[in-house]
C-alpha cells in the first residue's frame, strides 16, 4: 500500500508519516521535500522538477521493496494541484496498490504556531509560504486527497484517524 500525505508545510505531514508507519508491518517514509532538495533545487511550479522528484521517490521505493522487503510506503509532500497528485499516484501505483491520499489542513493560527516550532531561520518566509500553500490547497479544483482537519489533534490522533480510514476502506 502507498499512503500519500499532502498538505502545506508545517501542517505535520512528516511527523504524521513517522507515526503512521508504526501501524504497518514493513513500511518506509519517502519525503518529497528531502528527496527533491537532494536531487536539485525543487520548484513546485516546474513540471520537470516535480517529475524528477517523483521519479526519484519511485526509484527509492522500488529499491527498498526489492532489497529490504518494504511492502508499504508513506509519501509526504506538497501536491499543489490534482495533476501533480495524479502523476504521483500513477507512478507510485506501479510499486504497490492501493494508493490512498490524504490532505492535511489546519487553521491559520495553528499552522503559524507549527511553522514557528520548526525552528527554521526564516520563520516569516516559511509562515507566508505555509499560508500560501494552505490557500492554494483549499481552493484547488480536483482530487488532492481526502481532507483531514488536524487543528485540534495530536500527531498520534491524526495517524490513528488515517489508519482507521485505511482499515474501513479495505
Amino acid at each position: 500500500m502507498i499512503v500519500i500525505l499532502n498538505g502545506p508545510l508545517g501542517v505535520g505531514k512528516t511527523e504524521t508519516a513517522w507515526k503512521l508507519i508504526e501501524y504497518f508491518e514493513r513500511a518506509a517514509i519517502l519525503d518529497c521535500d528531502y528527496v527533491g532538495g537532494n536531487v536539485s533545487t525543487f520548484d513546485h511550479q516546474d513540471p520537470n522538477s516535480f517529475r524528477s522528484t517523483i521519479s526519484c521517490i519511485v526509484a527509492l521505493a522500488k529499491h527498498q521493496k526489492v532489497t529490504m522487503g518494504i511492502t508499504d510506503f508513506v509519501v509526504s509532500g506538497v501536491f499543489e494541484n490534482s495533476e501533480q497528485l495524479s502523476i504521483a499516484k500513477s507512478l507510485l501505483s506501479e510499486i504497490s496498490d492501493p494508493v490512498k491520499t490524504y490532505l492535511l489542513l489546519t487553521k491559520p493560527d495553528i499552522l503559524k504556531n507549527r511553522v514557528q516550532k520548526r525552528m527554521n531561520d526564516n520563520v516569516e518566509r516559511e509562515t507566508a509560504r505555509a499560508y500560501e500553500l494552505s490557500r492554494i490547497l483549499q481552493t484547488a479544483i480536483g482530487d488532492l486527497g481526502k481532507a483531514f482537519d488536524t487543528s485540534n489533534l495530536t500527531i498520534k490522533e491524526i495517524a490513528e484517524k488515517i489508519w482507521k480510514d485505511i482499515q474501513l476502506s479495505q
